[in-house]
């Protein structure tokens, strides 16, 4: 049996390697190299930088958080090659989601505070 002959869900599952991968499939050797660089990134930079976060945040379950969402915005990027220093713009993008989570932090603290003390100044 060939492959125009199989049916098409046992094409789906097993794509022609010869051929360009399914959408959604695989990955291209530059999404894989950044993919890499990121792996050997963190494991370089994790533990100092969750510890440096959970000294900003006063938390270690924040400061994981935080990591993983510095990761996923270096995964997202759409042209990675413009960033010539990943390790940098990583520990920056990180710095500042601590900053943000602190910022929300204490605006729901307020929110909290004025919802108690509808009345007071």
């Amino acid at each position: 049996m060939n492959a125009d002959s199989e049916p098409l869900a046992n094409q789906e599952i097993c794509p022609d390697p010869s051929g360009p991968p399914a959408p959604g499939r695989g990955a291209s050797p530059a999404s894989q190299d950044r993919s890499s660089a990121l792996a050997e990134i963190a494991r370089s930079h994790h533990s100092a930088l969750v510890r440096f976060l959970a000294l900003r945040t006063g938390s270690t379950e924040d400061a994981k958080e935080i990591v993983q969402e510095a990761y996923a915005k270096l995964l997202a990027l759409d042209r990675p090659g413009t960033i010539s220093f990943l390790v940098g713009y990583l520990w920056r993008v990180a710095a500042n989601l601590a900053i943000d989570r602190g910022r929300q932090r204490a605006a729901r603290s307020r929110l909290a505070d004025v919802a108690l003390h509808p009345g007071a100044p």
